[in-house]
């Protein structure tokens, strides 16, 4: 039922029966949602806490989370589902290729970069440096590599807000919110 309904992009109407069919809410489900990206069902459900918090470690999921921010076609959507996903719970070798990924995105060239390609790039900016701050508070293994890499993240919004010239562009930008209905503006202060 969930499934179908997610099928025709009925995310609301998918949150509002997920209480009566929460058997469903198991990976298979959780992964073709993230697949096919159903933002409304995936932010109601992992606010929520609808999904059971093994599905966050197992390594089918873990994978193809990787292979889409990888991707860089979804990277906001990405990055708000990682952020409500218990990541500081994975495997190593999983949050060592996690922050290799953002490493990446931080190494790119500026006309290429996935990053500042997404809908929003200072949203993508900010998540990311979020991301890398949560990893970093839990995971002493990982403080030092986050916070530099947080910094060279940022050093890149700095760059791309330089360039940013249409004021109402701009706000449109920072007043865009997260999952957690926190704007762009309230993540970079927090």
């Amino acid at each position: 039922m969930l499934h179908a309904l997610l099928y025709y992009n009925y995310d609301e109407l998918s949150l509002e029966y997920m209480g009566y069919f929460n058997k469903f809410l198991q990976k298979e489900l959780y992964l073709y949602a993230l697949e096919h990206s159903n933002h409304e069902f995936m932010k109601g459900a992992l606010l929520a806490g609808a999904f059971p918090k093994s599905i966050f470690m197992a390594e089918s999921v873990i994978m193809q989370m990787l292979v889409y921010l990888e991707d860089g076609s979804k990277t906001n959507y990405l990055l708000n589902v990682l952020l409500l996903s218990e990541v500081t719970l994975w495997k190593n070798r999983f949050l060592q290729e996690l922050i290799e990924i953002i490493d990446n995105f931080a190494s790119e060239p500026y006309e290429t970069n996935r990053l500042l390609l997404s809908y929003n790039p200072i949203m993508s900016i900010a998540l990311t440096a979020d991301l890398l701050t949560k990893i970093a508070v839990s995971r002493r293994r990982y403080t030092d590599q986050c916070l530099n890499l947080k910094n060279d993240i940022l050093s890149l919004g700095k760059v791309f807000n330089a360039k940013i010239e249409d004021e109402d562009f701009y706000k449109r930008l920072i007043e865009d919110a997260d999952f957690t209905n926190r704007t762009v503006l309230n993540i970079i202060c927090n």
